[in-house]
């Protein structure tokens, strides 16, 4: 009787874990059709004006100067604004402007794509970005330097692209996706010891200087510390020639980039503390959680790459990068699009043991759960609710209402990342990460 349950027991625990590996494969495939399903409804019930995505402005910008054309002139934003809503635009129509608000180097990287149709392009630009954001996500959990194993990762990245902000950003051809990818890349390069790639990478980043120029400070600095100079020196030639031939492209292109840009930041002011807040509270608090985790970030700038400070500070100044950037105008659901950068700081959050105690790192360290919990249960919640109700406002916004995620994991990170050698490196901080930095210490002494 003895050896039949034997062979009994592995039977039972093979089909166990075949039954836990199709439920999560189920779960996987609800987290991803579930937006998607959610996104079609929005399509149909709130059908989106003409070709309504955040590409066709550049597309259309970029053919213009193609043609000796300025794509921040009147009349190439009549074209965009056309061809955004599907037909001409007058005054009386009261829709929010749609413009060439990006710099002119745009035009340079998007010329080799601009000729083609407007499906072609589209499609070049989807089947380029998704392989693109599922390397950055399995790299930008890799320069952490967590003993996180392979499964896990890949579940991970994997619920990180069926999460509501790629998958949103997808419908609307947001150009965030490619820039941030692009930046969770190049923090990858940077542990490899590939300065020069990485340089390249975030001068491509600058298309989006609002996203990638937070990041270039904290790393430039970081590299001057250690006469590190193969990313600078990368970074400053790849962005030279860039605007070379942006000039030669669109001349005279800077001051109208300015321009536009004042006014987009006048019509989308709004932080994510200010829809809690209001204006100028919320301004002020953005503020000081800017200032103390810059003090934090300046504390980190000697850390090795071989310890957990340096996938510490590039979280941390990632995520100070997303509460400070603005998120779309408060009477229409944000755009959330640079939460991709909250990744790293997410698998932190994830992989650190509670702080002890029941104060305000338990705190921050609680809402940070909560939140990200909330950014895979709200598409259920939507897709249930339009199910057994009408669909209506309320199921649309649903998904929208995560704005504040950087908030607590921006203050989770001010908690746990400490300077190498401080006492309270180790009270807080991943437990894989301890193992790791012992290992590499010991093997490795002079690191």
């Amino acid at each position: 009787m003895s050896g039949v349950a034997q062979l009994e027991a592995p039977a039972a625990s093979s089909g166990t874990a075949l039954w836990r590996r199709l439920a999560i494969l189920l779960l996987l495939a609800a987290a991803l059709f579930l937006p998607l399903w959610h996104i079609h409804i929005i399509d149909r019930n709130y059908p989106l004006p003409g070709s309504c995505n955040d590409l066709i402005g550049r597309w259309v910008g970029t053919r213009a100067a193609l043609h000796g054309k300025d794509p921040y002139s009147p009349q190439v934003f009549a074209e965009i604004q056309a061809a955004y809503y599907g037909h001409p635009i007058s005054a009386a129509d009261r829709v929010p402007d749609q413009a060439f608000n990006y710099p002119a180097h745009l035009v340079v990287l998007l010329a080799p794509f601009a000729p083609l149709s407007w499906l072609a392009f589209r499609l070049t630009f989807l089947f380029t970005v998704v392989p693109l954001l599922l390397l950055s996500f399995w790299l930008g959990i890799e320069f952490l330097g967590l003993r996180i194993p392979r499964g896990k990762t890949a579940l991970i990245v994997l619920l990180a692209f069926s999460s509501w902000p790629v998958l949103f950003g997808l419908r609307m051809l947001q150009p965030a996706l490619p820039v941030c990818a692009l930046m969770l890349l190049a923090c990858y390069l940077v542990t490899r010891h590939q300065g020069a790639a990485a340089g390249f990478l975030l001068a491509l980043a600058t298309v989006k200087p609002q996203l990638v120029v937070p990041l270039l400070l904290w790393l430039f600095l970081w590299t001057a510390l250690r006469r590190q100079w193969s990313l600078l020196v990368s970074f400053t030639i790849t962005l030279a020639l860039l605007l070379i031939a942006a000039e030669i492209m669109v001349p005279g292109w800077f001051p109208e980039w300015l321009a536009a840009i004042r006014i987009y930041h006048a019509l989308y002011p709004t932080l994510p503390l200010q829809l809690l807040l209001g204006h100028w509270p919320g301004m002020a608090a953005t503020l000081l959680i800017t200032v103390w985790g810059g003090w934090r970030l300046w504390q980190l700038r000697r850390c090795s790459l071989r310890s957990p400070a340096y996938g510490h500070a590039i979280s941390l100044v990632l995520a100070i990068t997303v509460c400070a950037n603005s998120i779309g105008n408060p009477s229409v659901p944000p755009m959330l699009q640079a939460q991709i950068l909250l990744l790293p700081a997410a698998a932190l959050l994830l992989w650190t043991k509670r702080p002890a105690g029941n104060g305000y790192p338990v705190l921050v360290y609680r809402l940070g759960q909560i939140l990200l919990a909330w950014l895979f249960a709200a598409v259920p919640l939507a897709v249930a609710g339009e199910s057994l109700f009408r669909p209506a406002g309320f199921w649309y916004g649903l998904p929208f209402l995560n704005a504040l995620l950087p908030i607590p994991l921006t203050l989770f990170l001010i908690n746990i990342a400490r300077p190498e050698g401080d006492a309270g490196e180790h009270r807080t901080a991943p437990v894989g990460d301890q193992r790791l930095y012992r290992l590499r210490q010991h093997n490795h002494p002079s690191a």
